[in-house]
């Protein structure tokens, strides 16, 4: 989509169409990644440049605060590079620096149970090498997954009293919170507290309780930035929250599927099995975590069907246990490894047997699913060849005495994981993020209008949520989350319920959402019969205006309280027969007048003076009082000021801003202050400062 905005060359990916078709279950985050986290870090930096914390994003939708949805991971350490050099190529280089952080981590937790040099490379391997991995990669629920060995290297060096030892266990879950996505944060969290309680080790469990509790806090204060605007959020329920994928449950099917982020390769199936046989002398832990885990993605007895339905019912999609799964099962294949080499015959055949049978599940489920052979690689007999190794490596080297046989095993075995099984995850760095000539003739003679990009083909001159990178604001939305009434008014029954985007052309609803501009390929739709004016023509996209549309700024012309009981869309068109100037007013703790002040068309006169991300100034010359509405999202923390004078801000529509403005010529200023984040910045500030400054004193 971004190349073809640009009029750059690009290619169909059709594979992950046909994979979607085959299986439902197994999701493709790139256009999340794209659409959401790149082109948000994209904003960050650039404001950020301009000596700017952009707090709120104008961008996206009617405009969304950056840091509340609980989404944002601004302050990612690993996002650094990227702040400095805003390129896509930087941007692959944060995530690879997650990567190996993560790898790092994992051999050093596993360095310290005294295992063989060959078993530390195959667990660090599918540590960071699973499918998952690197299909989330491009998300933030990698971020938790990579920090979660260095929080069980730091909590296993904690000892009660010693607050050097605590700190630094606290820096580290301070540290998954800010790179990792927050569900998955928190399970992450609980894994390692969870390990760390139940470990073996000279410290009394109160005395684990205790020191776990203090990290709690001291984590908690240092992410007070990210969690208490969220709680808030929350607590005020202005949200409409729900999760797209709670209607596909993952099955056994995953397990073998080569395209799946959960393939598991027949050789770990064998060397698991080996793990499994001498269960006697590895760590419990991870094996219920394995075991839960199992049983909750996979749910083939009627126990794991049920918990998976209950863990949707709670909020928690069973997807964001998938790297407990690879976690435990990176930190147990280094016991069955070395199992495996000091191994019976008949126990190493009967891991053998295993592996070959998983090897013909896998060739069966690729001959039988409808799935394109480009989607698992460039030639899948290599795939094959290097899954069949890895089982023939076990054979081959079972019994071999020189010194680099378990090495060279352990690399055969990971060889299937680092070969490109699935989607290249990082095709999207080939493409310039360059806007187009239809682009910049809108940021130059419209710069305060809102548009929205229609094909029905999804392929939108503007994808959702990427006016962050072309510095248009943009109506659509492709988040997890949303403000006010904003998806309620103007979705429709094809759309995501976790996105706002047309593949239809609707100018009554955009004239609601205040849209005044729509972005149409050219060889889509006929212009000309739509009622719609060309704006400018560009070679693949051209820009037209919605008659009639009184944009983001205008003064009501009619104008309501709101019913409690009836939905928005109909009181919204009970009263916009013949214009979209109308307004269903709701008081939000503020006094709303008995009589709304209505203004006839073309009596009061509204026009941006300075339209700026968080702050918007509204030059008014109206003949008497009049309702003023601007179509830019309600959120709290938002204030209004007339001629230096604070005002009420109503909510309009569901959605958007409102003030009562007196006859005559005002300025109306609205600002974003807000103090909940202010307040919660300085406290994990300081709270950062204090616990890194502990972190480094000896005990």
């Amino acid at each position: 989509m971004l190349a073809q905005s640009s009029g750059q060359k690009f290619q169909i990916d059709s594979p992950a169409f046909k994979r979607l078709k085959a299986m439902p279950w197994a999701e493709d985050p790139e256009v999340g990644s794209i659409g959401i986290t790149w082109a948000e870090n994209l904003y960050f930096a650039w404001k950020l440049k301009r000596g700017q914390l952009p707090l709120w994003d104008p961008y996206t939708g009617g405009g969304v605060p950056t840091l509340d949805s609980g989404q944002s991971r601004l302050f990612n350490p690993f996002r650094l590079p990227f702040y400095f050099f805003p390129t896509s190529w930087a941007y692959s280089l944060t995530l690879l620096a997650g990567l190996v952080f993560g790898g790092i981590g994992a051999y050093l937790w596993l360095s310290r149970r005294g295992i063989s040099p060959s078993a530390l490379i195959l667990g660090t391997g599918v540590f960071v090498l699973n499918p998952w991995v690197l299909d989330r990669l491009v998300l933030t629920d990698s971020g938790a997954y990579f920090v979660l060995p260095w929080c069980l290297l730091t909590l296993e060096q904690m000892v009660w009293g010693h607050w050097s030892s605590i700190a630094r266990a606290a820096l580290c879950f301070a540290l998954m919170g800010h790179s990792g996505h927050p569900m998955v944060s928190l399970i992450m969290a609980a894994v390692a507290a969870f390990v760390y309680l139940f470990s073996e080790s000279h410290e009394s469990l109160t005395d684990k309780a205790k020191a776990l509790g203090v990290v709690a806090t001291l984590t908690l204060a240092c992410l007070t930035i990210l969690w208490l605007p969220f709680l808030r959020l929350f607590l005020i329920g202005y949200i409409y929250k729900k999760h797209a994928w709670f209607v596909y449950d993952y099955s056994w099917k995953s397990l073998v599927a080569l395209p799946s982020d959960m393939f598991v390769s027949p050789a770990i199936w064998a060397v698991l099995a080996c793990t499994l046989l001498v269960w006697k002398k590895l760590p419990k832990i991870w094996i219920v975590l394995l075991m839960i885990t199992f049983l909750i993605l996979f749910p083939l007895p009627w126990i794991g069907t049920r918990l998976s339905k209950l863990l949707s019912y709670l909020g928690l999609p069973s997807l964001y246990l998938k790297g407990v799964f690879w976690a435990s099962l990176s930190f147990l294949l280094p016991y069955g490894l070395n199992a495996y080499r000091a191994s019976k015959k008949g126990v190493a055949m009967a891991a053998f047997v295993l592996g070959v049978a998983m090897l013909a599940v896998t060739v069966w489920h690729f001959v039988v699913l409808p799935m394109a052979r480009d989607d698992i690689s460039a030639f899948p007999i290599i795939a094959f060849l290097l899954l069949t190794l890895g089982l023939l490596s076990l054979v081959v080297f079972h019994n071999a005495r020189w010194k680099l046989s378990s090495l060279l095993m352990s690399a055969i075995i990971l060889a299937p994981l680092a070969f490109p099984l699935s989607l290249n995850k990082l095709l999207w760095n080939s493409v310039d993020f360059k806007t187009n000539s239809v682009v910049e003739w809108l940021k130059d003679n419209r710069p305060n209008s809102r548009s929205v990009s229609v094909d029905f083909r999804l392929s939108f001159a503007i994808p959702p949520n990427l006016g962050q990178a072309y510095g248009l604001r943009c109506g659509e939305i492709n988040a997890v989350i949303f403000l006010n009434n904003y998806w309620g008014m103007f979705h429709h029954p094809r759309a995501l319920p976790t996105a706002v985007f047309f593949d239809f052309l609707s100018p009554d609803v955009f004239r609601q959402m205040g849209v005044s501009v729509v972005l149409l390929a050219n060889d889509v739709y006929d212009a000309s019969s739509s009622g719609l004016n060309l704006l400018i023509k560009g070679t693949r996209f051209s820009a037209y205006s919605i008659p009639g549309a009184h944009g983001r700024v205008y003064f009501a012309e009619r104008a309501c309280h709101y019913k409690p009981g009836t939905t928005f869309p109909s009181q919204i068109l009970s009263l916009s027969k013949d214009t979209d100037a109308v307004a269903v007013v709701e008081g939000m703790g503020n006094s709303v007048p008995e009589v709304i002040p209505e203004i006839p068309s073309a009596k009061g006169k509204a026009f941006f003076e300075w339209d700026d991300t968080d702050d918007v100034h509204v030059r008014t010359d109206c003949p008497s009082e009049g309702l003023l509405v601007l179509r830019d999202s309600w959120y709290p923390d938002w204030m209004a000021v007339i001629d230096g004078k604070k005002t009420p801000v109503l909510r309009i529509n569901g959605c958007f801003r409102g003030v009562i403005v007196p006859a005559g010529e005002h300025t109306v200023r609205f600002v974003y202050r807000p103090i909940l984040i202010y307040i919660a910045g300085l406290v994990s500030f300081l709270a950062s400062i204090l616990v890194t400054f502990i972190s480094l004193r000896k005990s």
